[in-house]
């Protein structure tokens, strides 16, 4: 008896190694791909952004919006299910893609009917033929998205970094040829199109076992169940995000449209660039707090404190440098997306609880409670939104410090209920991130004024103030005895101990020297 325990016993490390060793190679391509595609993505916004007027891209980003509300309907029957589902068998396939392309179908029958009423309605010619073109990008949503959901399920994440990179690069190549061509708005489009097309092309090329044999709808119940409150967030999500572009649609002149979608864009980049990093650590360790039964609470607020050390500096950066930010990335002529960049930016701090909490209310079974949460705050913005269309571009970027803090105020009542956090708690750690915040600008506060440029800096000016956001923010860290500190001692001790193996020196010999 005893052999057999010690073999299970030693079994179980193995499994535990191999099992951290897969979660972590996964992660590496889910991050270098979102690094790619964010990459690819403003290098094409840089490029579109010098080739079509900024009433060009407001009616592009009008369009965008209508299709998007459009095509959200689809997550009421998520390819997503697949995920979930404890045992998959070849009806759940089926079904899904079935379900997929009858959705994505209907949809689109609808869009191109409607696309004439919406081109009078917003008095913008070339609106129709541009939903079209985006019928056909949905169609072929249709094809990727479930082949797409079923390697997310086995952690193929190499396959889908390649699937998507690719993709990111047909559809920023497209576009730019086509803009730089003389085709207009259209070629966003089509941009749109090659790349859906793209991805569908190699999910079926990389996963060809995974096509279903025949329709089904065996198992329709299960899916539509699945649906039902990450439908109904999705549809709220996206018709808040396009609200903005929507409605300036029609109190303002597309031109304000293209400058306000150019502002939102680019008070993004932190969550671009900087959360795909952070996920890597945070999220893994709180799912798998939740499965284990853990203390979820002291989780919670430390994948708190994660995002909020990363997130609130390097928004605060994008506010301080939104000059050469805009000029650089933008060129001539967008100088008015410099004081509604710095508004998003600094309103989008508000944003940090709910990165966290919707995922947490998800992990927890608690869909009800954050669709309720996303239909409340989302309303409200809505209305407040709509009220700030009708004065000026300001008005509306400025209404998020209503907003957004207003959301945050709803999802935290409601994760607190599920999570039990105290507030003192989650007070102390907003202010040991406050600290880190106010710490990572000082050198960069006290270069501007001394700079004779001061706000309007150059480029290099610009990159040298991020690099001063360095210093402060690691002295932060270290004197407030933030979290996030010892995940900075081990990687630099794990960067220090690959330098060692470079040289073919052992680490422990070079600790032991020292």
């Amino acid at each position: 008896m005893t052999a057999p325990l010690l073999q299970r016993a030693s079994a179980r490390p193995a499994a535990h190694h191999w099992r951290a060793d897969r979660m972590r190679r996964a992660f590496f391509f889910a991050s270098i791909e979102q690094y790619i595609v964010a990459i690819v993505g403003l290098a094409s916004i840089a490029a579109v952004s010098r080739l079509l007027t900024a009433a060009e891209i407001g009616v592009a980003a009008i369009g965008i919006g209508v299709s998007t509300i459009a095509f959200a309907a689809k997550e009421f029957a998520s390819a997503d299910f697949l995920i979930q589902r404890r045992a998959l068998d070849r009806s759940d396939i089926n079904t899904a893609f079935t379900i997929a392309a009858s959705a994505s179908a209907a949809v689109s029958a609808i869009l191109f009917g409607a696309a004439g009423l919406i081109e009078a309605a917003y008095a913008a010619p070339g609106i129709a033929v541009f939903l079209y073109v985006m019928c056909l990008a949905g169609l072929a949503d249709a094809v990727s998205s479930p082949t797409q959901a079923l390697l997310r399920r086995e952690m193929a994440f190499s396959v889908l970094a390649r699937v998507n990179v690719a993709a990111a690069v047909a559809t920023a190549g497209t576009t730019i040829l086509l803009a730089d061509a003389g085709f207009g708005l259209i070629s966003v489009a089509w941009g749109q199109a090659v790349g859906a097309a793209t991805k569908a092309a190699l999910s079926v090329a990389w996963a060809p076992m995974r096509l279903p044999i025949r329709p089904s709808l065996a198992t329709w119940r299960a899916v539509l169940s699945f649906g039902g409150s990450k439908g109904a967030m999705t549809v709220i999500d996206r018709v808040y995000e396009a609200l903005p572009q929507l409605v300036l649609g029609r109190t303002m002149s597309h031109a304000a449209v293209g400058i306000y979608n150019r502002s939102t864009v680019l008070s993004g980049i932190p969550d671009r660039f900087m959360m795909s990093a952070v996920f890597s650590f945070t999220f893994p360790a709180l799912a798998a707090r939740v499965r284990e039964g853990g203390d979820l609470k002291s989780a919670y607020l430390k994948a708190f404190s994660y995002i909020a050390a990363v997130y609130c500096p390097a928004l605060a950066l994008v506010a301080l440098i939104a000059d050469p930010i805009v000029s650089f990335t933008l060129g001539e002529g967008w100088e008015p997306v410099v004081p509604l960049l710095r508004l998003l930016s600094v309103a989008a701090i508000f944003w940090v609880p709910m990165i966290i909490t919707t995922p947490t209310l998800f992990a927890l079974g608690a869909n009800r409670e954050a669709f309720l949460a996303s239909l409340y705050g989302r309303g409200f913005g809505a209305v407040i939104i709509v009220g700030a269309s009708f004065f000026s571009l300001t008005a509306m970027a400025a209404s998020q410090f209503i907003t957004l803090p207003f959301y945050a105020w709803i999802s935290l009542r409601i994760a607190r209920k599920r999570i039990g956090f105290a507030w003192g708690e989650l007070a102390l750690e907003t202010l040991r991130n406050a600290a880190v915040l106010v710490s990572s600008l000082v050198l960069p506060c006290a270069f501007v004024l001394r700079s004779e440029s001061g706000l309007g800096m150059m480029p290099l000016e610009a990159v040298l103030c991020g690099v001063l956001t360095v210093p402060g923010w690691l002295a932060g860290l270290w004197v407030c005895r933030h979290p996030l500190r010892k995940e900075v001692e081990l990687m630099c001790v794990q960067m220090r101990n690959r330098g060692y193996e470079m040289r073919g020196i052992s680490p422990l010999r070079a600790g032991a020297r020292r």
